[in-house]
């Protein structure tokens, strides 16, 4: 192993470039001993950084940079079903996910996939520092932008790590809960402890604050972001810590930029676009295979949708299986900012500040195009209750943002809050061909923050969630 280690030289400064070495781009990191990425040779070792050019080519790593999400929480949610007969299958990889299992540590790649992505957004900041005594006036406005980018994109896998790695926000509790471990050096031979929840938190604002004030209202290409996403990412992360009115400014701000959305009557199937008009900003995750090949629409989720609602069809086959999404592939996850989320939060925040009427005509706007052109009835304020608005947006979320790690965040943070109105409660897997075996989750449940890599805890020194 030490052998290994001294392959991996992080960083060596010659006048104002930067030199980065690294072996099998680096996808060990500082933490993973997975031999897989040992064997496969690296198309270059070494990366000469002396330029705003490199910079863009970095931040520009496709599988890196938007590949890169974790994927425990769709099996972790309630939103598909299986038999027991596949549930037996299938190996350790797979199963623990689905059914909370307790003591069982994630898969590496759930933890070193996203600090991936921060490595090479902190491998472009830190060079960016290098490069700006030498930015002339006119370079400084792109300057700008890759900094911009680069805070984005490690604020964006720092919170997909914390949806997973970590309890949910609660403020009550957040000084104390366990975050994540914010790497912001480039340095991978530098220990990081985790910080708490609220430190998390705050640094991700901070970062997106400062992206927002750095990037474009948009970016030319979706594999990047302007401020459009930042604005998105920012309303997914208050609704996330039930902020709902910093989630409500931001979503206004993010929809001012991009509001777009297809009518889906003008669709037959998704492709693999990353142009797509409705995503912002386009990231994914892997599928665990255990949902997408052989799972089925939970049948409550599937009951939900009217027979002229498009998203039956273009979303899943006649047996409830996922056979679509806005990657182009079924096992494929989008995890990325579209808008129809967007509009979708802030209709949630209106409803929660009693602004029925707005809550409502932003719901409408997006449904009317997703039935079947002529048989969608507009939803009137009037005809509802705050409470039931909000249930109704609620499951809107849940329609339309399947599959994309949306209702493991929607679960952790309505069960958290604990209004009886809303919470999920207790999520319970059952099997039709062996109902007498039951898996329970209940609220608050330690379970709700996953088990961190064993790797991960020998290389890292961090402490364990705990059970």
């Amino acid at each position: 192993m030490k052998a290994k280690n001294n392959i991996i030289n992080i960083y060596k400064r010659k006048s104002h470039s930067v030199v980065w070495m690294f072996f099998a781009l680096i996808l060990f990191l500082f933490f993973s001993s997975c031999e897989k990425y040992l064997d496969k040779k690296p198309e270059k070792t070494l990366i000469l950084i002396e330029s705003l050019d490199d910079v863009q080519v970095l931040l520009n790593n496709f599988l890196s940079m938007n590949q890169r999400g974790p994927r425990h929480g769709e099996p972790a949610s309630d939103n598909f079903v299986i038999s027991w007969a596949v549930f037996e299958s299938y190996t350790s990889f797979n199963r623990p996910y689905f059914i909370w299992e307790a003591d069982a540590p994630s898969n590496s790649g759930e933890w070193n996939g996203p600090y991936e992505a921060v490595l090479y957004a902190n491998m472009a900041l830190s060079s960016l520092e290098d490069l700006q005594p030498n930015i002339t006036a006119k370079e400084q406005e792109r300057w700008n932008h890759l900094r911009g980018a680069a805070l984005f994109f490690r604020a964006f896998q720092f919170h997909q790590l914390l949806e997973v790695f970590a309890m949910p926000y609660n403020s009550a509790t957040a000084d104390t809960d366990l975050g994540i471990p914010l790497r912001t050096d480039p340095d991978v031979n530098l220990k990081y402890p985790r910080a708490s929840v609220q430190e998390s938190f705050d640094k991700i604002i901070l970062d997106l604050k400062e992206a927002a004030d750095l990037l474009p209202n948009t970016s030319e290409h979706q594999t990047q972001p302007g401020k459009d996403a930042v604005y998105g990412l920012l309303s997914r992360v208050y609704l996330s810590m039930g902020n709902y009115d910093a989630a409500l400014s931001n979503a206004t701000k993010a929809l001012e930029i991009t509001n777009n959305l297809v009518d889906f009557n003008t669709i037959s199937f998704f492709v693999n676009d990353f142009e797509y008009p409705e995503i912002i900003f386009y990231n994914s995750s892997g599928g665990s295979s255990i949902e997408y090949s052989k799972g089925t629409l939970a049948p409550d989720l599937l009951a939900s949708y009217d027979a002229t609602d498009l998203r039956t069809s273009l979303f899943f086959n006649a047996n409830g299986k996922m056979v679509g999404s806005y990657s182009g592939e079924y096992w494929n996850r989008f995890i990325g900012i579209a808008v129809d989320e967007i509009i979708l939060t802030r209709a949630e925040c209106y409803a929660r500040n009693n602004q029925l009427e707005l809550a409502v005509d932003d719901l409408n706007a997006l449904l009317v195009n997703r039935y079947e052109t002529g048989t969608f009835t507009d939803y009137v304020a009037a005809d509802f209750t705050q409470v039931e608005l909000v249930k109704l947006i609620l499951l809107e979320r849940r329609k339309e943002l399947i599959y994309r790690n949306i209702r493991w965040m929607d679960i952790r943070r309505l069960n958290t809050e604990a209004d009886p109105n809303y919470m999920v409660g207790e999520l319970t897997k059952t099997f039709v061909d062996n109902p007498g075996q039951t898996y329970s989750l209940p609220v608050g449940d330690l379970r709700y923050a996953f088990l961190l890599p064993e790797d991960v805890i020998l290389k890292g020194g961090y402490k364990q969630n705990p059970r």
